[in-house]
């Protein structure tokens, strides 16, 4: 599988790593500092690695804010809304879950989507 990595668009400057994992479902990973001048890792510190499953289509579930609880409801209309009024940051797991119309992004046009979407939820 091919891993996308995104400096700075995870939350704050935090990096964003995103992909598919292969059909086997391994998956080896390296993580390390960024390289120094003479191209020695410098930094120390902890890492914190956090894997979340993501819908192959959009579903609307961004609520709670960076944990979908798999409910659509008006609390998702909430954080889209703040999201396309750029009260909230949005996320490459929040565009997974929030951008209904696949333009790249949270906006009023997946906001409306989301008001059918939760008029129609059981």
């Amino acid at each position: 599988g091919c891993m996308n990595i995104r400096d700075g668009q995870g939350t704050g400057l935090l990096s964003a790593i995103s992909g598919t994992v292969p059909a086997d479902g391994r998956l080896i990973m390296v993580i390390t500092g960024f390289l120094g001048f003479e191209r020695a890792h410098k930094e120390n510190g902890d890492y914190t690695l956090r894997i979340s499953e993501v819908p192959s289509q959009p579903d609307g579930d961004c609520a709670p804010l960076g944990s979908p609880d798999g409910n659509i409801n008006a609390a998702d209309y909430l954080v889209c809304m703040r999201i396309a009024l750029e009260e909230l940051p949005s996320t490459l797991l929040d565009k997974a879950h929030g951008d209904l119309n696949s333009d790249g992004l949270i906006d009023t046009s997946d906001l409306v989507l989301l008001l059918e979407l939760i008029q129609t939820a059981p």
